[in-house]
C-alpha cells in the first residue's frame, strides 16, 4: 500500500510539473506572438504617459497615428530621457550572480535583486523578495531581453546580465545620441531609416510610417557603413557579381579545396570581355588578388545570394539592400551577419510599395525568372544610421545592440 501511495503522489507531482511547463510554454508563445509594451516606465508611471510629442504629454505612444508618430519618436525618447535624468545620480541594485540563472532556479541573493531591477525598468509591476525564478519573472526577463536585442530565452547569461547592469548615465547617453541624430534626418516623399543597432528598417511616406521590417547588417569585420543615399532602381532576379573581398577571403579558399563548389553554387567564371571561362582551366592556387583577370557571377534564382530582388543604393562602397535565401537568420536577435550589404525581411513588400504595384504583380515579375530593372518614379531617401535607442509606434522602447563596438552610451 505504501508503495502504491508513493507512486500515486509521484504521479500527481509529475502531472503538476507537466501542467506548469505547459503554462510556461503558452506564456512564452503569447509573448512571442505580440509586441511587449512595458506596463510601467522607469519612474513607475504607466507607459501611456510616454508622449509622442513634447506639447502633448498626456498622449499615449500606443494611441499615436502613423502620421503623428514619425519623428514624434523624438518626443517619446525625450520624455524617457527627462525621467531618467531625475535618477542620474542614483544606482540600480548591483546584480552580479556568479552563475547562469535559469527559470525554476532559486537564488536568495540575486533573484530578489533581479526583481527589483525589472520593476524599476518597467518590466515587472511589483517586486517581491521571492528567491524563486518563477513564471512571472521568466516572462518579465524575456520581455526585457526582447527589448534589448538579446535572445528572449528567459536565461540570464552574460549578455542579459550586462544590460541589466547598464547605469542610468549610460542609458541617458544612449537616448541623447539617438535624439541628436534623429534631429538631423529629414523625411522626403519616401524615406527609409536603416538602423544598425536595432537591426530594423522603417519606411515612411511623407510623415506616415508605412512599414517596419527586420534587417541583417554587416558583420564586425565587414561593417555596414553609415551614409545618406537613395534608391532609384529595383532589379528583379539579379545576377550576383562576387565582390573582390568576399572572393578572396571566402570563395577562393573553398574553390582551392574543391572547384566543384562553383557549380554547386551556380557560379560562373568570366574574363573581362565577358567570355565564359572553364573553372577547371584556372589555377586557383596561383591567382593574384591584385591582378585577377576573372569575374565570378552567380546565376539568378532562388539560391542566389541576393535572393530575388536587389535595391540599387547610390554609393561608392558597393552597398545595397537585397533579398536573401537565408530566411532563418531573421529569427536571430543579433543580426550583424552580412558582408556589408543590408538583407531585408520583407523585400517584396518594399518593392510593391516603391513601384506602386500589388504584391501579386511583384510575384508575377519574379516568376518570369528574367533579370530586369525597374526604375522608380520617386526615389527613396535612405539613411543608414547608428541610433542606440528607438521607440516603436506601439510604444515599445528598443535598446540597441552595439555590433561594431562603438561604445553606445559610453560615459567619460
Amino acid at each position: 500500500m505504501l508503495i502504491r501511495f508513493i507512486c500515486f503522489i509521484l504521479t500527481i507531482i509529475n502531472l503538476q510539473a507537466q501542467n506548469l511547463t505547459l503554462k510556461a510554454n503558452k506564456a512564452t508563445q503569447a509573448l512571442n506572438a505580440k509586441s511587449f509594451v512595458p506596463a510601467f516606465t522607469m519612474d513607475g508611471k504607466p507607459v501611456g504617459a510616454v508622449s509622442g510629442a513634447t506639447n502633448s504629454a498626456a498622449t499615449p505612444v500606443s494611441s499615436l497615428t502613423a502620421s503623428q508618430n514619425n519623428f514624434n519618436v523624438i518626443g517619446a525618447l525625450q520624455n524617457i530621457l527627462n525621467r531618467l535624468k531625475n535618477r542620474e545620480g542614483q544606482n540600480l541594485p548591483e546584480f552580479a550572480p556568479n552563475r547562469i540563472l535559469h527559470p525554476s532556479d532559486k537564488d536568495d541573493e540575486n533573484i530578489p535583486k533581479l526583481r527589483q531591477i525589472l520593476q524599476i525598468l518597467g518590466y515587472l509591476q511589483k517586486a517581491t523578495d521571492s528567491p524563486f525564478f518563477d513564471m512571472e519573472l521568466e516572462t518579465a526577463v524575456k520581455a526585457f531581453q526582447a527589448s534589448h536585442c538579446v535572445n528572449a530565452d528567459g536565461i540570464i547569461g552574460d549578455d542579459t546580465k550586462i544590460r541589466l547592469n547598464w547605469t542610468y548615465a549610460k542609458r541617458i547617453k544612449m537616448l541623447n545620441d539617438s535624439i541628436e541624430k534623429l534631429k538631423t534626418l529629414v523625411l522626403t516623399d519616401r524615406t527609409a531609416i536603416v538602423n544598425i543597432p536595432t537591426y530594423t528598417l522603417h519606411a515612411f511616406e511623407g510623415q506616415n510610417l508605412v512599414m517596419r521590417m527586420k534587417i541583417i547588417v554587416g558583420q564586425q569585420k565587414r561593417p555596414t557603413p553609415q551614409m545618406t543615399s537613395y534608391i532609384n532602381i529595383i532589379e528583379f532576379n539579379p545576377v550576383w557579381v562576387v565582390p573582390h573581398t568576399i572572393l578572396f577571403e571566402d570563395k577562393i579558399p573553398k574553390i582551392i579545396e574543391d572547384v566543384n563548389v562553383l557549380k554547386e553554387s551556380n557560379i560562373q567564371v568570366f574574363d573581362h570581355d565577358d567570355n565564359e571561362v572553364y573553372a577547371d582551366d584556372v589555377d586557383w592556387a596561383e591567382v593574384d588578388e591584385h591582378h585577377f583577370p576573372y569575374v565570378l557571377k552567380q546565376k539568378s534564382g532562388s539560391t542566389n545570394a541576393l535572393g530575388r530582388l536587389r535595391f540599387n543604393l547610390l554609393n561608392k562602397e558597393d552597398i545595397y539592400l537585397h533579398d536573401t535565401p537565408l530566411r532563418n537568420l531573421f529569427k536571430k536577435c543579433s543580426r550583424a551577419l552580412s558582408s556589408g550589404c543590408i538583407r531585408l525581411e520583407k523585400p517584396m513588400k518594399l518593392a510593391a510599395w516603391l513601384l506602386d504595384k500589388k504584391m501579386g504583380d511583384v510575384k508575377d515579375i519574379i516568376a518570369t525568372k528574367e533579370t530586369e530593372e525597374y526604375k522608380l518614379d520617386k526615389n527613396m531617401t535612405v539613411y543608414i544610421t547608428y541610433l542606440p535607442v528607438w521607440v516603436e509606434e506601439d510604444g515599445r522602447v528598443i535598446w540597441g545592440d552595439d555590433p561594431y563596438n562603438l561604445n553606445l552610451g559610453l560615459v567619460p
